[in-house]
């Protein structure tokens, strides 16, 4: 977070390292005067206002870190640990669902501690996976699957393959990482790849150079 402390969702407890002592302080979930030892996910870590979203069993909660031991719940939802909260430029936040082996894409809009939209399913195209989800815009999204990378408007519901690095050959892309215009694509048998989301451009795969 902004303040150096580094955070774990952990199985029984959200826990942080704070450098500055070296030392970790954690803190349990209750739901209904009961503690929730299922999971804590992140959905996303410090979207705005040092706020950061967890889930824990089948809750999404969301705590500020200058009151870390403050957790309000959000959503009666299970969240796992690829999800993703992404601000809106409403002041609100995006949930994106990313469920293991699922074929459809959702997510939902939350605006003052409430949900105040759904949208989805989206089905993915000719019956493909989802592996991962990146924002592109508030209205289209980046999105891995088993069968390559894919842009989806959310607007039309339509989508768009991307640029295949590897032409003909089969290119599953399992995570997405993006740093302004670059995106970096992991895939599973042919390494990382990098794209140019500006000119939506193939730039090539990812080396490491120096030695050591």
């Amino acid at each position: 977070d902004r303040q150096g402390r580094i955070w774990f969702g952990l199985r029984k407890a959200y826990v942080y390292y704070d450098y500055t002592t070296d030392g970790f302080r954690d803190f349990v979930v209750h739901h209904e005067g009961k503690q929730i030892s299922d999971h804590y996910d992140w959905a996303w870590l410090d979207v705005r206002d040092d706020n950061f979203y967890f889930g824990a069993g089948n809750f999404l909660y969301y705590v500020n870190s200058s009151q870390p031991a403050q957790y309000k719940l959000l959503d009666s939802v299970r969240v796992n640990f690829k999800a993703k909260m992404l601000p809106l430029k409403n002041g609100g936040v995006r949930l994106l669902k990313i469920l293991p082996d699922s074929d459809v894409v959702e997510f939902a809009d939350y605006k003052n501690g409430r949900r105040i939209k759904d949208s989805g399913p989206f089905p993915l195209p000719e019956s493909e996976k989802l592996n991962d989800i990146r924002s592109l815009s508030e209205t289209k999204l980046l999105v891995a699957t088993d069968g390559g990378l894919r842009i989806l408007n959310t607007i039309d519901s339509t989508w768009r393959q991307f640029q295949n690095p590897n032409e003909n050959k089969d290119f599953n892309a399992i995570e997405l990482e993006r740093l302004g215009d670059t995106l970096f694509v992991g895939s599973k048998s042919s390494g990382i790849h990098v794209f140019n989301l500006n000119e939506e451009k193939y730039e090539g795969e990812l080396t490491i150079g120096g030695s050591g």
